[in-house]
């Protein structure tokens, strides 16, 4: 009776092992997911809209600064007018992409950064509006002195600052691919430490399988083979 009962022993012990091992291996592996997948959720989440957002409105500020400069030029009534709904229509745009912008998470630097340059653009925009007013006053030389002084100095402060918001992003947004390929590597070190752990434990494993339970086992269908041949050296072995 206390033969099956250690044979059962030693199994348990074994599977119990296993079963041990795959859980240490599942919590490993969901741990490591879990890594990938707030890094991977911070770049699809923010980073990539913020990039998106940014290089919206550097390509509309640029093109309302242009408009301002063709408006300037523009001789015939109907293109001006044309322009100036095209500035309209940008400005409108240019509106629609802040509030994108201030609807996504940033950190402390960003944040003060946007406002410097929304600050900046709105400096600006009372400059275009004072220089529409004077061309429609038909005082086209003011406006253009207006345009090549002051409307240059206000659209280049916020500009930098775009820029400098634009940098600022792009820098956060190569920091998280960083943080993935950082991430990547301590799991693949981590996974194959595990995996070599493992590999030791099953010969461990195998070892102790063999010398608790296989060698009793053969020792006992030779005893029961040599019974079998009526050997009394085997039943006296046996007894003993």
């Amino acid at each position: 009776m206390r033969q099956p009962r250690s044979i059962q022993f030693h199994l348990s012990l074994v599977f119990i092992l296993f079963f041990l091992l795959i859980f240490f291996l599942g919590m490993l592996s969901i741990v490591r997911l879990a890594d990938f997948n707030t890094v991977s959720a911070d770049i699809a989440d923010l980073w990539l809209p913020n990039t998106r957002v940014l290089g919206d409105l550097n390509n509309y500020t640029s093109d309302f600064r242009a408009a301002e400069g063709n408006f300037l030029l523009s001789s015939d009534p109907g293109e001006s007018e044309a322009i100036e709904r095209e500035m309209i229509d940008l400005d409108r745009t240019i509106s629609q992409s802040q509030e994108s912008y201030e609807r996504l998470r940033h950190d402390a630097d960003q944040l003060g950064t946007y406002r410097l340059f929304r600050e900046d653009w709105n400096e600006y925009r009372k400059i275009v509006n004072q220089m529409l007013e004077l061309m429609r006053q038909g005082r086209k030389l003011d406006a253009v002195a207006m345009y090549t002084t002051t409307s240059r100095r206000a659209y280049d402060i916020a500009s930098d600052e775009l820029g400098r918001l634009t940098t600022q992003a792009v820098e956060s947004a190569r920091d998280a691919s960083n943080r993935v390929a950082e991430s990547y590597r301590q799991a693949i070190w981590l996974i194959g430490t595990a995996m070599a752990f493992a590999g030791v434990l099953v010969v461990g494993a195998l070892v102790y399988i063999s010398r608790s339970l296989s060698r009793p086992l053969l020792r006992l269908a030779d005893y029961m083979h040599r019974l079998a041949a009526n050997d009394d050296a085997a039943l006296g072995a046996n007894k003993g």
